[in-house]
């Protein structure tokens, strides 16, 4: 294999760039900040997300079908309350539509 985009620091992925002739690794603090570094490279002017629980692997799962089908980003949010990094990414970039994934067990806000 020849390249690779590694998602995830050491701990999530482990250290496997020497398989690999080139990489690039995307990786946040966490999960959540993982999940809005891939939106900051990958879907500079999107006005659109789904948001999904970051701790139901099923719900985040499911929609990465309809994010790749839409060209929309994939962010993570905790079950419960707020999580700083998303709320910041929402306003920064002006997101016009959020598409919420899983129901009130799998995400509580308010929007």
């Amino acid at each position: 294999l020849d390249t690779a985009i590694i998602v995830g620091g050491e701990v999530a992925v482990g250290n496997v760039e020497g398989y690999f002739k080139e990489t690039k690794r995307i990786a946040g603090a966490n999960r959540y900040r993982t999940a809005i570094k891939i939106a900051q490279e990958y879907f500079k002017d999107a006005k659109e997300i789904n948001l999904v629980s970051g701790e139901n692997y099923p719900d985040a799962l499911a929609v990465g079908v309809l994010a790749a089908k839409t060209d929309t980003p994939v962010i993570l949010n905790p079950a419960e309350g707020t999580n700083e990094d998303v709320e910041n990414y929402l306003k920064e970039n002006k997101i016009e539509k959020v598409n919420i994934f899983g129901g009130k067990i799998a995400i509580e806000r308010d929007f």
